[in-house]
């Protein structure tokens, strides 16, 4: 007999740190790709402010002193840029929350492309998957090659770097969903299963109802 199949992932299924590291450094480059993010998706919060506080000190640091920036100053700004989105991002998010407008929690955003493909009336929902697990990953190391080439330096490796941790983010949502499709489909078998009729499922009738014939009282005699 097959084992029953209990969910004990809890709400959100993730991948301990392994998410949360891919989900971080896929982030500073989905800011600038897609709109409109579930609440959840937008986490881990306290890690993602503090980075970005970080890049913001660093920035002011590597302003006020020219030999940094030299180095620095591409990073500086995508860093600064990136973390204004994600602020933007999570307080329209908030925002739809407190109005019930809010998209689903783990609402992973719509591509920009794909809005605009969207407004042209084409039907775009397996175009939005490979979108997000292929063609995000490859524009974001296109432009990094592109940077290279001009000569830029440092920022060119951490997107390399980004679109490798998005590729991963996006493999990895695409296979949790994967296994909770399918343990939600074997809690159905097995509820299926549980609720068949003994006897293997046959049908059995009830015992039909019988009546004793009545009794006849003999008569007193005179």
């Amino acid at each position: 007999m097959k084992d029953a199949q209990v969910d004990q992932s809890g709400q959100f299924a993730r991948i301990p740190f392994l998410s949360t590291a891919l989900h971080c450094g896929a982030m500073t480059v989905l800011v600038f790709l897609r709109s409109s993010f579930g609440y959840l998706y937008l986490r881990p919060r306290s890690l993602l402010f503090g980075a970005g506080w970080t890049v913001i000190l660093f920035t002011i640091y590597a302003a006020n002193t020219p030999s940094v920036w030299r180095q620095y100053g591409a990073v500086c700004l995508f860093g600064v840029v990136a973390t204004l989105f994600y602020a933007s991002h999570l307080a329209f998010s908030m925002w739809q929350q407190t109005r019930d407008q809010g998209e689903h929690d783990q609402y992973s955003g719509t591509s920009h492309l794909s809005r605009l493909l969207k407004k042209g009336g084409s039907e775009t929902s397996k175009f939005e998957f490979h979108l997000h697990l292929w063609g995000e990953a490859l524009l974001v190391v296109i432009v990094a090659t592109m940077l290279r080439t001009a000569g830029v330096s440092r920022l060119p490796t951490w997107l390399a770097f980004a679109a490798f941790c998005l590729f991963g983010a996006e493999l990895t949502n695409y296979w949790l969903t994967i296994r909770r499709k399918k343990r939600q489909a074997d809690m159905f078998a097995d509820a299926e299963e549980v609720s068949e009729p003994a006897g293997g499922g046959m049908d059995i009738p009830p015992p039909k109802a019988t009546r004793r014939p009545p009794r006849k009282r003999s008569g007193s005699g005179g």
